[in-house]
């Protein structure tokens, strides 16, 4: 591999006028440009395009493509945005989102030690920040009580520790993913970094880096919201209904994976489930999941 990292970006917008230029100038100040910025937009009615537009102007920015949406909400919006992507790996990136300035000399130092043939994925943790760009935590996963060790066994079944913003994806997982559309209902997925954890994890390798590469916005139009770990049982008790379905739907995502993985004929590590191992799922989940799981 070439020692500068070919990699293009994918940022899905909608309705993201506030944050949007910030997050494109500081993937445009990577000492590594993208050789392509896709922007997917779902719709947006609040000017994202124009500010998108006239940031790649200003920094005189040309290889970029912006591209309509399918206007199925965000999992939609990213998996179809694939296949606009040709370079050796692929960034995700959201719209409201600041990457620090090593981000993709970071990543670049993993890739490079990687089979590309193989489907990869790469994360990093993130810094937590409000609106005004005050840090609220500097880890991602401190503040979840998150683990790359979902990963080392079968949780990440049922408990993601890969944001999507946070990861890069070479061009076999890419094209894995690509692939996986055929075989899936959209509505089953329970969030798009999660199946790519989940193809990850089954079909190739994953590789975590242990520090926080983004600052990671929260505010009240997030697709996807964080909470403090110390404050987990206090949120299962106000919120069990939300935390009902959300297990829910993540049954419904490994039925679906489950179902890929038989219909897709390539091979994968996925055991049978009597022989899974969930050591990274916390013992309430794994009650719950006892009850349901047939």
């Amino acid at each position: 591999m070439d020692k500068a990292l070919k990699y293009d970006v994918i940022v899905c917008t909608f309705n993201g006028a506030s944050f949007i230029s910030s997050q494109l100038k500081s993937i445009l100040s990577q000492p590594i440009l993208p050789q392509k910025i896709i922007v997917s937009d779902d719709g947006s009615c609040d000017g994202t395009l124009s500010i998108v537009k006239n940031t790649f102007a200003n920094a005189n920015f040309t290889a970029y493509n912006i591209v309509q949406g399918p206007r199925k909400g965000v999992i939609a919006n990213f998996l179809f945005a694939l296949k606009y992507s040709e370079a050796d790996f692929t960034f995700l990136a959201d719209q409201d989102d600041i990457w620090h300035i090593n981000k993709v000399a970071e990543f670049a130092k993993i890739a490079k030690q990687e089979n590309n043939a193989i489907p990869t994925l790469i994360f990093s943790d993130a810094c937590l920040v409000d609106e005004q760009n005050n840090e609220i935590s500097p880890s991602f996963f401190a503040y979840q009580a998150l683990s790359a060790k979902c990963l080392s066994d079968d949780s990440i079944l049922y408990k993601n520790c890969v944001q999507g913003a946070a990861c890069m994806i070479n061009c076999a997982l890419r094209n894995l993913a690509l692939d996986s559309l055929s075989y899936i209902q959209l509505s089953e997925l329970y969030m798009h970094d999660w199946w790519l954890a989940l193809l990850a994890r089954y079909y190739g390798e994953t590789q975590f880096i242990d520090k926080p590469l983004l600052d990671y916005r929260q505010h009240c139009q997030n697709q996807v919201g964080v909470f403090n770990h110390k404050l987990r049982l206090f949120y299962y008790f106000i919120r069990f209904k939300s935390y009902w379905k959300n297990i829910r739907q993540a049954i419904r995502q490994v039925k679906m994976f489950e179902q890929f993985a038989t219909q897709y004929g390539k091979p994968h590590c996925l055991p049978p489930s009597s022989k899974r191992e969930y050591q990274s799922v916390p013992k309430l989940k794994q009650w719950l999941l006892s009850l349901l799981v047939k």
